[in-house]
């Protein structure tokens, strides 16, 4: 309730040498409305006559002056009823004098805003119809994910499905699943399908050719389909996928960021978009979450509430962020994504140390471990169309070549250092691939024939070393792509859980990283890239991107 105001005071008029003014000059200073003059001239000529009556009797005197008075207050009066008399004769004069078209015209007015109103259609409800399409036209924009209306809750570590909400997804496609025998004569998908880059085998209709080509099996596909499931199940509140679980046997370390960037890569590995796909509500509700961790100036790093600073973690998570926006404005053609594409490209050069390669933190030394991730993240900028520094490569470039060994055969973790590792190989052929060395160069061939040597192990697990030497002899294909499929393709499927709560992922145990950094959620989404290889990425010798 609000207070009563206090009844202003009204002074009397003064005039200009400052004296209050009285008598008949106040009351023609102070002008009412033609209404309140009628009013109050009435009551006062009351007044004044039982005044005139009363003052019969008196003395003589006093009755002159008396009468006197009230006699000017009736000559007052009768000015002012002259006065609101004037008003009424200029009103009805007005009136009198108003032109008749003018009357016409407001009429005519009038009736045509009612004939206006009266034929808007109507709506019913009964002709409403709802059509789904999957395509360019309606692909939902970036600031339609960002609406204010989503919450984000870090703190959330339980899986979750939206049984609130009424979410419509189309319907799935079963595709069958057409097996090639490994010694068949490899065909050329490319010329059947026309393909514009190295990211549309992901389509229904290319990844059938693909698989039917490259040895894919039903038992493959069954398994990818088995791992999204999963990922799709532990998906958190906010959107973001966390490493230490709701499951078992997740990391001791958390890193929403870098969990959410690799969920993602393997859902648009399989082809899984947020305007295609079955996966489309996940892939939508994970993007959103990775651009709301992007800062400023493009990086995707971000640390929680709960989150301690995990330094080595910091350019392996930007990579990854990287990677995930840049595929997908290649393979929807979401022009909402290229500006925070583009930061993340501009992030990474700004990133690059002086020795041409990526580390830890931005501007740090190189090794080769993090340096592969963002040559798969140019890559996919340089397919979608991004802007990057020719120094860019060129840097990069000479850090390829400076954790080459001298033999040409293996590569090192860092340069300077004496000891090839086998995962670093595999890592330094897809980079080599990547920056244009030919299939035929000797330092290609001996690289191909020493993976050879190494082929997949169970006894001895390394997701790691699986995911990069998968991609590079998928390149090379032949001979030497026919002998690591051989195994994959039966052994991964083979070691994935089959039942209980963590049906779909692949146990950590074994695995010397999985382990030590990145538990369940890092094994199954290495394994799903690994068995996506065989439409993921087109062969880069059969078509590449300059």
């Amino acid at each position: 309730m609000t207070p009563d105001k206090p009844k202003k005071s009204t002074p009397h008029p003064v005039d200009q040498s400052g004296a209050p003014q009285s008598g008949a000059s106040q009351r023609s200073t102070t002008r009412t409305s033609p209404a309140k003059h009628v009013s109050n001239s009435r009551g006062a000529e009351k007044t004044a006559r039982l005044s005139a009556r009363n003052l019969q009797g008196s003395g003589h005197a006093t009755r002159q002056s008396e009468i006197r008075r009230v006699t000017d207050t009736a000559h007052w009066i009768e000015s002012d009823r002259d006065e609101v008399s004037t008003w009424d004769d200029l009103q009805q004069e007005f009136r009198v004098s108003l032109p008749a078209f003018l009357s016409s015209l407001f009429v005519h007015l009038i009736l045509l805003i009612l004939l206006a109103i009266i034929s808007l259609p109507v709506l019913s409800p009964e002709v409403l119809d709802l059509t789904f399409s999957v395509g360019q036209d309606d692909l939902p924009s970036v600031d339609d994910l960002l609406d204010d209306s989503f919450e984000v809750d870090f703190s959330s570590e339980t899986s979750w499905t939206e049984s609130e909400e009424l979410v419509i997804e189309p319907p799935k496609v079963s595709m069958p699943i057409l097996i090639k025998r490994p010694d068949a004569p490899l065909l050329d998908p490319l010329q059947e399908l026309n393909l514009k880059n190295t990211l549309s085998g992901r389509s229904v209709e290319a990844k059938q050719k693909l698989l039917e080509t490259y040895g894919g099996t039903a038992g493959t596909e069954t398994a990818v389909e088995q791992g999204l499931e999963w990922l799709a199940k532990n998906q958190t509140r906010d959107g973001t996928w966390s490493l230490k679980g709701p499951f078992r046997d997740g990391a001791n370390l958390e890193n929403r960021s870098a969990a959410t960037a690799m969920a993602l890569l393997a859902f648009l590995g399989a082809g899984h978009t947020h305007d295609r796909g079955d996966y489309q509500n996940e892939v939508s509700r994970g993007l959103k979450a990775l651009l709301k961790r992007q800062s400023f100036n493009g990086d995707f790093y971000q640390l929680d509430g709960s989150q301690s600073e995990i330094p080595n973690h910091h350019l392996y998570t930007h990579a990854q962020g990287m990677i995930v926006i840049c595929e997908l404005l290649a393979m929807t053609g979401d022009e909402s994504l290229r500006e925070p594409a583009q930061k993340a490209i501009h992030f990474a050069e700004d990133a690059q140390s002086a020795e041409g390669g990526w580390r830890y933190v931005p501007g740090a030394q190189s090794d080769l471990s993090v340096t592969g991730w963002f040559v798969l993240g140019l890559q996919s900028g340089r397919i979608a169309g991004l802007e990057i520094q020719p120094a860019t490569w060129e840097a990069l470039e000479g850090f390829i070549n400076a954790v080459h060994c001298e033999d040409k055969t293996q590569f090192l973790y860092r340069p300077r250092e004496t000891t090839p590792r086998l995962s670093m190989t595999a890592e330094g052929l897809l980079c080599g691939q990547y920056l244009g060395w030919k299939r035929d160069d000797a330092p290609m061939k001996n690289g191909v024939e020493f993976l050879r040597k190494h082929p997949m192990d169970w006894n001895d697990k390394n997701y790691y070393y699986w995911y990069y030497a998968a991609q590079a002899l998928h390149n090379i294909e032949g001979d030497a792509w026919q002998e690591w499929n051989e195994i994959m393709r039966e052994s991964i499927p083979a070691h994935q859980v089959s039942s209980g709560r963590d049906k779909g992922s692949w146990s950590p145990d074994g695995d010397r990283y999985a382990m030590s950094g990145g538990g369940r959620l890092y094994a199954t989404c290495l394994c799903l890239l690994t068995l996506e290889v065989y439409y993921r990425h087109l062969p880069i010798y059969r078509h590449s991107v300059q």
